[in-house]
This record gives structure tokens, C-alpha cells and sequence, in this order.
């Protein structure tokens, strides 16, 4: 959907942010969104890439009161140096070549992808080493076990022809890399499972 919303869209726009809505873009040297893609060092930049940072299910197993960023407070640890981007991605670009929508390289250029500390791409990349000093995209990817898998039951949209079993199969083994496994979460997948 990203490729084709920016082809239908990029006329509408300055820039914009290629972000999920369970995905919240924290500035940590900039006053305000204008103020970070109006910083220099992204004058001649297509593309704004931003570190991912998960968070866990803080051991909540059902929906609580209270907003994500309350409910939700602790980083899942990363195994690597590297991690996924996000993108920011300028408006009015002649040609676009998307990777979901964790890169993107505009007209041909990778050189004109820029990282959120500056540095430049020099080829189409979905990764950067981890570095959250200048902004950071906090993903609420799992919420309480319970919310998974309300939102994961319906299937892989990605992939229409995956089974429904299949894609929540998929979606339990990545809630498993950045949160731990308990027999509670296993009984409530399991129940997930069996309808």
C-alpha cells in the first residue's frame, strides 16, 4: 500500500512519514517534526530513515486502562547492532522503488537517503546500525498478549494466500523474539490457535 499510496498522494505533500499507527516518532534534538526535517544536514536528502525501537509486552497478558506509551515502557533487547528503519520520504519524487516501507530509494539515487544522524545510504538498505541519539520510532509491535492476538488473527495481509493458521504461526514466533515465553502466553496462543 505504500508504493501505491505515493503514487496517488505525492503531489498532496511536502514530506511524509511512512509510519504505522502502533508506531510513534520520538525527537530527541529537534523541537517538532518541522524543526527535525528542516535541519540541514537533510537539504539535499529524498529519504529519512529512523531507527525502529520495540517494546515489549511488559508482561501484560490482557488490555489494561491507560494509553500505549503508559502501558508499555520496556525496550526489547536487541541481539544485533542493527536494526530495522523507517521512512520519512520527501513528496513530488519522479520515481520511487520501495522496500515496504522500511526504505526507499528515490530517483535511482541511494546517496539521496539519508539516516536520521546524517549519515547517507549507498544502496537500498532496510537496516541501519542502532543508534536512537537524534530520533527514534517506538514500536508498540506486540501490546498485551491479548491485543496481539486480536490484531494478528485476521491474517497476513502481506500475504493474502497464507492460511489464516499459518499467518498466526508467523506472527507467534515474532511476538517470541522480543518477548518471553510464559505457559500463560503459550495457553492463550494455543486457544488463539484452535479457532
Amino acid at each position: 500500500t505504500y508504493p501505491i499510496f505515493y503514487k496517488d498522494h505525492k503531489t498532496e505533500f511536502n514530506w511524509c512519514a511512512i509510519f504505522d499507527s502502533d508506531e510513534f516518532l520520538i525527537l530527541n534534538k529537534h523541537k517538532n517534526i518541522q524543526d527535525f526535517i528542516n535541519d540541514s544536514k537533510f537539504k539535499d536528502a529524498d529519504v529519512i530513515t529512523i531507527n525502529w525501537k520495540n517494546y515489549t509486552d511488559n508482561e501484560k497478558l490482557y488490555k489494561e486502562p491507560g494509553t500505549i506509551k503508559e502501558r508499555f515502557t520496556t525496550p526489547a533487547k536487541c541481539s544485533k547492532n542493527i536494526i530495522e528503519t523507517k521512512i520519512i520520504v520527501r513528496g513530488n519524487l519522479a520515481t520511487t522503488n520501495f522496500f515496504i516501507g522500511h526504505c526507499c530509494i528515490a530517483n535511482n539515487n541511494p546517496t539521496r537517503t539519508v539516516f536520521c544522524s546524517g549519515d547517507h545510504y549507498t544502496k537500498m538498505d532496510p537496516f541501519h546500525l542502532i543508534d536512537y541519539s537524534v530520533a527514534s520510532l517506538n514500536h508498540y509491535y506486540s501490546k498485551s498478549t491479548e491485543e496481539f492476538i486480536k490484531r494478528k488473527s485476521i491474517g497476513r495481509l502481506d500475504i493474502p494466500s497464507r492460511s489464516f493458521y499459518d499467518s498466526l504461526i508467523d506472527f507467534i514466533n515474532a511476538y517470541y523474539n522480543i518477548n518471553e515465553r510464559t505457559p500463560e502466553k503459550d495457553k492463550m496462543f494455543e486457544d488463539a490457535l484452535k479457532k
